[in-house]
């Protein structure tokens, strides 16, 4: 899939966010979160050998996205892409990364808290305009985002749940992360838990 076409697979989704430190955990949480509905995954490179996870992930679950979170640098984007990674985000605005992404036609997100970095961040070619911490905002800040900037395709991650989803959706979200939503406190234990948590989203969904 080109940029476009995987852009155009992210919209209006729920993606989660798996931030663990643990190899084994984060494979765990991201199989059961695919297999309970969730087809879009971004692995942080928070997590151990994330690039391995990726192409792991791509592997089995080849129609599902799987991307890259938390890329700091082009060297980061470039090894999650060779494992292949279907987009690239960054929690704040990385220039190195946003120029890679566009000189090869990779989707990409960059990490944004004011207009200005949201302008500076399209400006350089990210695709989509990812509002992180999501939970520093309301979400109305999106449709007055979008009252000078109409064409910007936002993505607020962090603070999105199941009783808030619905009203970023309808303040104009493009899509929405959910990582400690979907995994916080979870352990081998418990991924049950993660059934619930899908569930309670994808229903808020339906009417979002």
């Amino acid at each position: 899939m080109n940029k476009n076409e995987i852009k155009a697979k992210m919209k209006s989704k729920a993606i989660a966010v798996v931030r663990c430190s643990e190899f084994s955990l984060a494979e765990k949480m991201s199989k059961r979160l695919i297999s309970q509905g969730i087809d879009t995954i971004e692995v942080t490179y928070s997590v151990k050998d994330a690039g391995k996870l990726i192409k792991a992930l791509k592997d089995e679950y080849p129609n599902s996205l799987i991307g890259a979170g938390t890329v700091v640098t082009a060297a980061q984007a470039k090894e999650a892409i060779d494992y292949g990674a279907d987009f690239i985000v960054s929690p704040c605005i990385v220039e190195e990364v946003c120029e890679y992404c566009v000189k090869n036609d990779i989707a990409c997100s960059q990490g944004t808290a004011t207009p200005t970095e949201a302008f500076k961040a399209a400006s350089l070619g990210a695709d989509i305009i990812k509002i992180f911490p999501g939970s520093s905002f309301k979400p109305s800040y999106i449709k007055e985002l979008k009252g000078p900037f109409p064409d910007f395709d936002c993505m607020p991650t962090g603070g999105v749940s199941d009783s808030n989803v619905k009203e970023w959706f309808d303040n104009g979200a493009f899509a929405v992360g959910l990582g400690g939503y979907f995994t916080k406190n979870i352990t081998e234990d418990n991924l049950e838990e993660i059934d619930i948590r899908v569930k309670k989203v994808l229903d808020a969904l339906k009417n979002a």
